[in-house]
């Protein structure tokens, strides 16, 4: 079951940073103070401070000092509680990472980050943490997310050894109100249980750096896409070919490049998320797009007229007919003409129809199939 970002949306930070890392990843902090802690007063005390990091700092609103996991314990409740100011005094002149700090800031509400802001600010607070790395939570305008978890490695001088800060993994932009299916993947994959092997604060510390770097999710990516690949050059049927084809396999591997890059679009809301999205965040279907039976109809009704005419036309050259054989396959079909015709023109190939794209807008039954059930499936 996929975990719920809603606890967010109510006013009280603290309480909700609280529940999000206990109820929904299954790690326990020792809660400080509900109260906003005066992080400017801690700069100062530490001998941090700049004109950057002091305008920077005047874009959030409050800063709280969640609490700490260390030891074994962040699997159990009732450990000791500390404040920020008994934290920096235990840890100072530590060398070996006795456990992770956890912060959320409230932003102003019209703030909204970059990635160099919310990196500064990770780096900010981990000089104030000295030997112990820390995981930053912000929460800023439109009810959106980022988490930050910074890198600490170690450095030896001639004269002096000890920790730099190394780079600030971040994921940005986490929509509370439509959480998009990657961000989910990866805070999924944040949760701690038996799969995840995790049973003291290093082993949590690595374990959530790995899930946060890009060349795990990549890979994961990679996987899927490759399950994916396999599966369609199994179903697809296309004319006077055996499945598994290396026509099978080149049409296939010219469609992933289409639905990533319309999907990228999707993101920028210049292509109609409705027309891609088969089930709704509450789990209900997205009818507009369910055929009325098994069969075709999703590829060669929706995403032929996508591709081929309306990111491959000017609008003023799109044929509001074309492939309307396939009308029949849905029960609002002007609707999707509609969601489809906002897409506009893109001046390159990808979308040109290809010679064995086998797009056929004449008839019904023409021995080309791409199943429905390979972009509509729940799983």
């Amino acid at each position: 079951m996929d975990l719920t970002l809603d606890l967010f949306k109510q006013d009280n930070l603290f309480d909700a940073s609280i529940k999000f890392f206990s109820d929904e990843l299954n790690v326990q902090i020792t809660p400080e103070t509900r109260e906003s802690i005066d992080i400017k007063k801690f700069l100062t005390r530490s001998g941090i401070q700049s004109r950057r990091i002091d305008e920077l700092w005047d874009n959030i609103d409050k800063t709280y000092f969640i609490g700490h996991i260390e030891g074994d314990g962040f699997l159990d409740e009732g450990a000791e509680s500390k404040s920020l100011e008994e934290e920096i005094d235990k840890i100072s002149g530590e060398k070996e990472y006795p456990g992770l700090m956890i912060f959320s800031l409230e932003a102003k509400p019209d703030f909204e980050p970059t990635r160099t802001d919310l990196a500064e600010m990770t780096r900010t607070l981990n000089r104030l943490s000295v030997a112990v790395p820390v995981l930053v939570l912000i929460r800023y305008k439109d009810q959106k997310l980022a988490f930050m978890l910074a890198e600490r490695v170690k450095y030896k001088q001639a004269w002096r050894e000890g920790e730099k800060i190394g780079k600030i993994s971040i994921l940005k932009d986490v929509s509370v109100d439509e959480t998009h299916r990657g961000h989910l993947n990866i805070l999924n994959e944040m949760r701690i249980t038996k799969k995840s092997k995790v049973t003291n604060i290093n082993e949590l510390y690595f374990y959530w750096q790995s899930v946060f770097s890009i060349s795990i999710l990549n890979k994961a990516f990679y996987e899927d896409i490759i399950v994916w690949f396999n599966q369609a050059v199994k179903k697809i049927q296309i004319p006077d070919q055996k499945n598994g084809s290396e026509k099978h396999k080149d049409f296939t591997v010219r469609l992933i490049s289409r639905l990533i890059f319309i999907w990228f679009l999707k993101e920028l809301k210049v292509v109609k998320g409705e027309l891609l999205i088969p089930y709704f965040l509450n789990g209900n279907k997205n009818e507009v797009i369910q055929p009325n039976s098994k069969g075709s109809g999703y590829y060669k009704f929706i995403l032929q007229n996508l591709f081929f005419n309306a990111l491959n036309n000017e609008p003023e050259e799109r044929d509001s007919e074309l492939y309307d054989q396939h009308t029949g396959s849905f029960d609002n079909p002007e609707k999707l003409k509609e969601l489809i015709f906002y897409s506009p023109y893109l001046n390159g190939g990808l979308f040109e129809i290809h010679k064995n794209d086998w797009s056929d807008h004449e008839t019904v039954n023409n021995g080309f199939k791409v199943p429905d059930d390979l972009f509509l499936d729940k799983d």
